[in-house]
């Protein structure tokens, strides 16, 4: 888990890195090409300044339904098209990078928030890369796994009824709305530390038919432990 938080964490600060060299970058292509909209700039900015002190919803979408916001943001996706279409080789290696980036954000958030639909278009837009860099298990399966989800709906309504109320994640924490993880994490976290650690399957037993019976049930086993964690704090 420390790794996989360690990676996610490198990926986050790269993402900001390149974007805020991408930033200075517009700023100079606007003063090349739209000098007639630098003043929106420094309007975006003050405003910036004024809600992250008071950063929630609301200010966010009154952000967005600025003028400035709005007019500034058609033109970095200009640029943004301009550098994917027109730059050089490492140009456009860097910015399949953060294209990649943001899908994984995406996932994790789908998975926090229990967003189902989310979920799927992370899915579906990861699969050509999957395709692109060679992961042949990935592009293999996630393909059928999206056409067999996007399928719920008529074949196993019960079970799309459950996804779209975020059963593709669980809650561990009730403090944390937006502490979602994923199934196979939660699975990681839980069962897997108990049984993979001291005390658990390592040294156990040579004996198959024992190890059987002590996964069988793991996770009751596991659920007591987290009691236990709880009661002697």
């Amino acid at each position: 888990e420390k790794q996989y938080n360690r990676g996610v964490r490198f990926h986050k600060i790269c993402y900001e890195a390149i974007h805020r060299l991408m930033w200075k970058s517009f700023q100079a292509w606007m003063e090349e090409q739209h000098s007639d909209k630098l003043k929106y700039i420094g309007d975006l900015k003050s405003q910036v300044e004024e809600i992250k002190e008071d950063l929630c919803f609301e200010t966010v979408e009154e952000l967005k339904s600025n003028e400035g916001f709005i007019v500034i943001t058609e033109l970095f996706d200009v640029y943004i098209t301009k550098e994917k279409t027109e730059g050089g080789p490492l140009t456009k290696f860097w910015m399949s990078y953060l294209d990649m980036v943001e899908l994984m954000l995406a996932l994790i958030r789908a998975s926090r928030e229990g967003n189902w639909h989310l979920h799927m278009y992370a899915v579906r837009e990861m699969i050509p890369w999957c395709f692109a860099y060679d992961k042949q298990n990935y592009a293999r399966y996630l393909s059928i796994y999206h056409a067999q989800m996007t399928h719920l709906p008529e074949n196993q309504p019960d079970i799309y009824q459950h996804m779209l109320n975020g059963g593709f994640s669980v809650q561990l924490s009730s403090t944390n709305a937006f502490g979602r993880v994923p199934v196979d994490q939660t699975v990681e976290e839980t069962i897997n530390r108990d049984t993979q650690t001291a005390g658990g399957t390592k040294g156990f037993s040579v004996n198959a038919g024992a190890v059987c019976k002590y996964y069988l049930n793991s996770e009751h086993r596991s659920m007591c432990l987290t009691q236990l964690r709880k009661i002697i704090d």
